[in-house]
């Protein structure tokens, strides 16, 4: 990245300890993949050692832990798809949606008929 004030606090010749957390930055949109990702980035500062995100002593601030208990996880995952997200909005790849497709024939062989 060639933008002056990026390279002054995370490139290769920035001050180590001058900044040690990173910033999220904005990519081109070059790929579908990042397209639905929405193209964002964490950057790191160059140091040797990254600390995690989770030990900053403001972490409390900028992060927020959900947990999801596992008999939850069906009844969450069906609400999901019934908004329109499922895997492939998030990860538009050929093994996405191979498996994607795979699921919803699964899942019309298993729904009873009605007659």
């Amino acid at each position: 990245m060639e933008e002056a004030g990026f390279n002054t606090i995370f490139g290769p010749d920035s001050l180590p300890l001058s900044n040690p957390k990173p910033a999220a930055v904005i990519g081109p949109i070059n790929s579908t993949r990042i397209a639905a990702e929405r193209g964002v980035f964490t950057i790191f500062p160059h140091q040797r050692e990254i600390i995690p995100l989770e030990e900053f002593p403001d972490s409390s601030t900028f992060l927020i832990k959900i947990c999801i208990a596992s008999e939850n996880f069906g009844d969450i995952q069906a609400q999901l798809r019934r908004y329109g997200i499922t895997k492939i909005t998030l990860f538009p790849e050929l093994q996405s949606i191979a498996n994607e497709i795979t699921q919803q024939v699964i899942a019309e062989r298993t729904e009873p008929t009605v007659s």
